[in-house]
């Protein structure tokens, strides 16, 4: 279920949603770029952690680490996006590991309050779109476990 806000900037993303996949995720560099990601975010997130992922979209982050055993509460404000990353998680077979929720990263700490997480990711430029960078890294570090790990690809 989604809850959370979103702003009103959504709308390309909603747009991008049902061709992100086919455009980025499945070619040859999208595959490429994120296998290197997930590489160095492995060594990352130890165990079972439980990973707070920022701007999520289509959701291929997220299968990758419930595939991994992590759970995963998976956030984006494009409500198109989360539809089709919940699609992709109920066909195969780990919505349970994964929660996706519709927030606006400048509302994570609200959105959020008194959750923790054991490492927060965020891939792809995700965070190039914060309106305040220093803020929202601020909250998502107040989410954070103590030693908690914290993935950002700008």
């Amino acid at each position: 279920m989604s809850t959370g806000t979103a702003e009103p900037s959504t709308v390309p993303f909603d747009e991008l949603a049902h061709d992100y996949d086919a455009s980025f995720t499945t070619t040859r560099l999208g595959r490429w770029l994120r296998s290197a990601v997930w590489r160095h975010a492995d060594g990352c997130f130890g165990g079972h952690a439980r990973i707070l992922e920022i701007g999520c979209g289509t959701g291929e982050d997220a299968l990758h680490f419930a595939s991994q055993g992590h759970n995963v509460v998976a956030t984006d404000p494009s409500t198109a996006m989360l539809d089709v990353a919940r699609r992709k998680a109920e066909r195969l077979g780990c919505a349970d590991q994964i929660e996706f929720r519709r927030i606006a990263m400048e509302q994570l700490a609200v959105e959020l309050d008194g959750e923790r997480f054991d490492g927060a990711f965020s891939n792809f430029g995700a965070m190039n779109c914060a309106s305040q960078p220093e803020q929202t890294t601020a909250q998502i570090a107040r989410l954070l476990q103590p030693r908690g790990s914290l993935v950002l690809v700008v």
